[in-house]
């Protein structure tokens, strides 16, 4: 433990935009505090399973980002604290009590956080994970107590094989368990618009002029962009989506055109359904990217 909290003050003063000392850690215009992994002790502990003490605490060439302390991407911190506003949603609603179990469908970013926030409240998460996801990714949500099933992310969504099947066949089967559902919740746009949101606008003076976000779930560039409208109708809002899905078209459209939809590499962004958590009249264009150019 000294020298884990000696790492901690090395690091303070390396990357002091990335820390509060203390307790609790916010990011951005965050309410919820997220305690760090100096004042919970079990996160660290199941981490060390999987990642060096050192590793956790100075290495920033990590591929996502996932470190536990130093986070060189907030938005990746910012996710955990989107999730947890979500998880209290469903705590005040009463569906979801002490000991449950937190069921989702995703391709990793949600997940770790999820993974996080349940292990600080005492639920118990399970996953269903694209294939597309990395061993870094599955890894990290292994070392937070998920429990992982991971899918093949070449099937259609309606086959019984994919991570949104899989993800409802868990829910059902596992008894006191509650399914997230993020492509099809108004909490993933909500949380986006309650914060991220005006975030950006306070923290651009309202000279905001463009919005570019990847488009997923849709819930962020749709919290974001309903909030930025509300400010300033010029705003541009504009979705990058990977070719191999269908969203780019279905707004061009609004139809679902079955031909668009191939494998592609890229992780997290485009999808092979339409999920209601995309505002599709809340985004001005949508550009297409490749696994090659996403790459490079």
């Amino acid at each position: 433990m000294p020298f884990f909290r000696k790492k901690y003050k090395q690091n303070l003063k390396k990357y002091p935009y990335s820390f509060k000392c203390g307790k609790t850690r916010h990011i951005g215009y965050t309410d919820d505090p997220l305690r760090t992994l100096t004042s919970h002790w079990k996160i660290y502990k199941h981490c060390e399973k999987w990642f060096s003490l050192d590793r956790l605490l100075t290495h920033k060439e990590h591929n996502y980002n996932y470190d536990l302390v130093i986070y060189e991407d907030k938005d990746k911190f910012r996710t955990i604290f989107i999730d947890n506003d979500n998880i209290t949603e469903v705590e005040k609603s009463g569906i979801i009590k002490q000991g449950d179990t937190i069921v989702e469908a995703t391709s990793g970013n949600t997940g770790f956080s999820l993974a996080m926030v349940s292990l600080l409240k005492g639920y118990k998460c399970v996953l269903a994970v694209s294939s597309k996801a990395s061993k870094d990714k599955i890894n990290m949500m292994k070392s937070l107590g998920a429990k992982i099933y991971v899918c093949p992310s070449n099937v259609a969504p309606d086959d019984s094989r994919s991570y949104y099947q899989v993800a409802k066949r868990l829910n059902r089967e596992i008894q006191n368990s509650v399914y997230i559902n993020q492509y099809f919740s108004e909490l993933n746009i909500k949380a986006h618009y309650s914060s991220t949101g005006p975030e950006i606008w306070s923290q651009t003076d309202g000279k905001i002029t463009h919005l570019i976000a990847c488009c997923g779930t849709g819930g962020t560039i749709s919290g974001i962009g309903r909030y930025l409208k509300e400010k300033n109708k010029n705003i541009k809002i504009i979705g990058v989506d990977a070719y191999g899905s269908l969203l780019k078209k279905y707004h061009e459209t609004g139809e679902i055109d079955k031909n668009e939809i191939y494998s592609y590499r890229i992780e997290g962004m485009g999808k092979n359904i339409i999920p209601s958590a995309t505002d599709f009249e809340i985004i001005d264009k949508f550009i297409k990217v490749s696994d090659s150019e996403s790459a490079h």
